[in-house]
């Protein structure tokens, strides 16, 4: 899907929301390169989003956001110490206490 075909199925969405034509959109499949679903607050079901603490958490069955930073789920597993240190001041701390929760919140969607 072309950034131009993009632009027309949300043009179209936005009219349908308006009661002004238009149809609903559908990007299932569409390839959302460089999407930044940091301040997203999900739907729920494709998206799920959470804030523990500082950081506002969404992920997908694919990625893994947390604050600014966002990488794929075996990613967040394998970081070492530090290079999670400096990621934010205080970065390690909340990722000590709040990592098996994350993970395990993130595997199951990714089981979904």
């Amino acid at each position: 899907m072309t950034e131009n075909e993009i632009k027309e199925i949300l043009e179209n969405h936005q009219k349908w929301l308006n009661n002004d034509g238009g149809k609903k959109a559908n990007l299932r499949g569409a390839d959302l390169r460089g999407a930044d679903l940091r301040y997203c607050i999900g739907n729920g079901k494709e998206i799920k989003s959470l804030q523990i603490g500082t950081y506002l958490i969404s992920y997908t069955k694919d990625i893994l956001n947390i604050g600014c930073q966002s990488y794929i789920l075996d990613e967040w597993k394998e970081f070492s110490d530090e290079e999670i240190k400096v990621m934010d001041d205080g970065a390690l701390e909340w990722w000590k206490l709040n990592k098996h929760i994350i993970i395990e919140l993130a595997e199951r969607e990714i089981k979904e």
